[in-house]
């Protein structure tokens, strides 16, 4: 009978942090005159900063202030007046930002900027894996769920890469049959489902490193009835998912966070 019992781990990922921080800087500082131009087509006056910018943010902070806080007029009537007088500010601001002196400011700010995002990107690269090296766990599980056999073919590579990274669900044996196990016609939640699973191991690394790998697995399985019930309404006929075994976990031994399914197709 067709089975998947499988953990999959989120692997190591090798990835030269240098070169992403200069793809991103670069790439970013050749498109400035496009996002300024985008940014100014829309508004190019102090009476579109009004219209676009200055009246939504008023309407949006009226109603974030509580009614019930002694100087709320005051609060919202002060915000009005500030806003509403910012027009020729903001677009002298956008034209120093991205355009005086060939993007100078922006430049500069790029560049201070990089080495923080590349640090934030690699947190996401590692589960979102560049596509040069296959599928991530998320997608090889997502289309394994409605018989892709590309998924096998991925998930081979995936194990005899990371042999270390693949263990059962349940037991002691890894199963990884690729079979239809959910409804064809629910074929648009599969990339809600890679959603979910990419959410919850990317929370792991977060929860692990802000709070402890201790408290990681707890955080992650907060995505686990999500997951549960994207999936149960549209299991075929005869195939029973293992909600216990069905999980998000954080590997102590190799600190990454996984995850685990189980199904059975009679």
């Amino acid at each position: 009978m067709p089975a998947i019992n499988v953990l999959l781990l989120v692997p190591e990922l090798n990835v030269d942090i240098a070169s992403l921080e200069n793809k991103w800087s670069d790439t970013l500082y050749a498109r400035r005159h496009l996002i300024y131009a985008r940014a100014t087509h829309k508004i190019d006056s102090v009476e579109d900063y009004k219209l676009y910018l200055a009246y939504p943010a008023y309407v949006q902070f009226r109603g974030f202030v509580n009614p019930q806080f002694a100087r709320a007029e005051y609060a919202v009537l002060k915000h009005y007046v500030k806003v509403y007088a910012g027009g020729e500010a903001w677009l002298t601001n956008m034209y120093g930002a991205f355009e005086y002196e060939d993007g100078k400011l922006f430049g500069e700010a790029v560049q201070r900027k990089k080495t923080k995002w590349a640090k934030n990107a690699l947190e996401v690269v590692r589960v979102n894996r560049p596509r040069y090296l296959g599928w991530g766990i998320a997608e090889i599980i997502a289309h394994a769920l409605f018989g892709d056999l590309r998924a096998k073919i991925y998930f081979d590579l995936f194990r005899q890469t990371y042999p270390d990274y693949v263990k059962p669900a349940y037991g002691n044996k890894v199963e990884f049959d690729v079979d239809v196990y959910l409804n064809p016609a629910a074929m648009e939640i599969k990339p809600k489902i890679i959603d979910v699973i990419t959410q919850a191991l990317q929370y792991g690394f977060y929860a692990a490193k802000a709070i402890g790998e201790d408290k990681a697995e707890d955080f992650m399985n907060k995505f686990k009835p999500k997951l549960i019930h994207m999936i149960k309404p549209y299991l075929q006929s005869g195939v029973t998912l293992d909600d216990d075994n069905t999980r998000f976990v954080w590997d102590t031994t190799l600190h990454r966070p996984g995850v685990a399914i189980k199904l059975l197709k009679e």
